[in-house]
């Protein structure tokens, strides 16, 4: 099995245009998340690796798949029904 890298910057970049496209600030992400507004600001510049926990309520917020948000994906979302409550 071929491993796949991880860019932060893809991260980021991710990040950064689903947030934008809900006309969030990061603050806004931020505090939505339940985290600092200085993490998504270094999420999104590259400069800090995501946990996945954080990584699942970013995903939530900006409702795409952690799949996406890591590069894995270019879909935007999973096939399968949300399990959020």
């Amino acid at each position: 099995m071929e491993l796949i890298e991880i860019s932060r910057d893809v991260i980021g970049q991710r990040i950064r245009e689903k947030r934008r496209a809900k006309n969030l600030t990061q603050s806004q992400l931020a505090t939505q998340c339940g985290f600092d507004y200085p993490i998504i600001s270094n999420l999104e510049r590259g400069q800090q690796s995501v946990h996945a926990e954080r990584l699942g309520y970013i995903a939530q917020v900006l409702e795409v798949s952690t799949d996406y948000l890591l590069g894995l994906s270019d879909e935007e979302k999973h096939a399968c029904p949300s399990h959020r409550k």
